[in-house]
């Protein structure tokens, strides 16, 4: 299991990105991940609140059919999870996607 948070701030917006990666030994991967946005541009004192959820999993087979490491899914350790995820996140299959947008 990995929980990682990114926040980026600029004059115009900031920008969070949650991350939360389960990795059951030999049975599954399952990656929830959450996207905060504000935009300052929408006027004085009222930002622009978006927030995008996604949900994916993918089983081990279904992972290394797609292209995880060749060497056998039980060497599919959490470090090369980690360091190959923006690749597996796209393999993963959606089981939910949702945005939202509101003035705060």
């Amino acid at each position: 299991m990995t929980v990682c948070a990114q926040v980026r701030v600029m004059p115009e917006c900031w920008f969070v990105l949650l991350r939360f990666w389960l990795r059951v030994d030999r049975v599954l991967v399952r990656l929830y991940e959450t996207r905060y946005m504000a935009d300052f541009r929408a006027g004085p004192g009222q930002p622009q609140v978006t927030r995008e959820v996604r949900c994916c999993e993918g089983t081990f087979n279904a992972l290394h059919a797609a292209g995880a490491p060749p060497d056998g899914v039980s060497q599919f350790t959490s470090v090369i999870l980690w360091n190959a995820r923006p690749q597996m996140s796209s393999k993963l299959g959606n089981l939910a996607h949702d945005t939202q947008g509101r003035d705060a």
